[in-house]
């Protein structure tokens, strides 16, 4: 993706810095496409990705745990996260759409750590 004005690449490929004051995608949504593409994701990686602290990503994160978007498995002093994809979108004019479908239209296949944003 080119620079556009809005957009920029970062030099992590997952990570896109915002350019202006506002955004499509809420920082609600680009911490679950971190948790869509690595389930186990610590806060301190999501917070890296989304752009906040790591309490905001616990903030976001847990936020999304109560509203039964993601669900937290523990493992030791780890956590593993899966996104419930069949929850529906909370706004009733995308109601009838799920998460894993806002998250497919947002690509949330894992990505390796080799590849990089497209150019055109």
């Amino acid at each position: 993706m080119p620079e556009n004005g809005f957009w920029k690449p970062s030099t992590d490929s997952v990570t896109l810095t915002r350019m202006s004051g506002w955004a499509f995608v809420s920082k609600h949504g680009y911490a679950l496409l971190c948790i869509a593409r690595d389930p186990n994701s610590r806060l301190l990686d999501i917070a890296a990705s989304v752009g906040i602290t790591e309490r905001g990503a616990y903030t976001l994160v847990s936020q999304l745990i109560e509203g039964g978007y993601v669900k937290k498995t523990k493992h030791g002093s780890r956590n593993s996260y899966e996104v419930v994809r069949d929850a529906p979108m909370q706004h009733p004019l995308v109601r009838h759409q799920t998460i894993g479908q806002l998250l497919d239209a947002l690509g949330s296949e894992p990505i390796s750590p080799d590849s990089t944003i497209p150019s055109d």
